[in-house]
């Protein structure tokens, strides 16, 4: 449930970020294998650690992957490169979120606090939204949740699968029950 609304949304906001293919491959060249293409990025992040596009394509990359510790540890690198990358923000909370084991809550709060950085920059962005009502829904903060997701379902175009995906959320979340993830 959750994948198939982060899918859709999640696709069109990484699909603004990223304006040319990641490796500086040519349009048209065939494939190349993820696995040898993470390998060169990890040997040049060794060479410059501090690059904040590789740190933020090898998050990418690791999630794709999903080696969701990596992942964490690109995402948590350009957030500390660049405090105000509402991407970087994002999707640290993002992986933050997908990690979480129920009930901790601490993680959860963590992941909220990245995501309300990326909203000063896309406060509309209902991919955006929809992860911080996760979070407040984790944390029990179900009317802010509600809040949240009835942001994000405002961005959205009607009948569209996203929007019907958050509307099916929220009649959850107002009848008790726990919104489909």
């Amino acid at each position: 449930g959750t994948a198939g609304v982060y899918k859709g949304v999640y696709g069109k906001f990484e699909r603004a970020q990223q304006s040319a293919n990641e490796d500086g491959v040519p349009q048209g060249t065939p494939p190349v294998n993820p696995l040898e293409m993470v390998a060169r990025l990890e040997k040049r992040l060794k060479e410059n650690p501090n690059d904040l596009q590789e740190q933020m394509m090898a998050g990418r990359s690791y999630m794709t992957l999903q080696r969701w510790t990596d992942a964490e540890k690109a995402w948590r690198k350009a957030v500390e490169l660049d405090e105000r990358n509402e991407v970087a923000q994002f999707n640290l909370a993002d992986v933050l979120i997908r990690r979480a084991t129920p009930g901790n809550k601490a993680v959860y709060e963590e992941a909220l606090d990245h995501v309300e950085k990326a909203l000063i920059n896309v406060p509309r962005e209902p991919v955006v939204l929809w992860t911080k009502g996760l979070a407040l829904f984790h944390l029990g903060r179900t009317q802010e949740a509600d809040q949240a997701w009835t942001a994000a379902l405002q961005n959205l175009p009607l009948g569209s699968q996203d929007a019907e995906f958050i509307k099916k959320a929220l009649q959850d979340l107002r009848g008790g029950k726990a919104p489909s993830e």
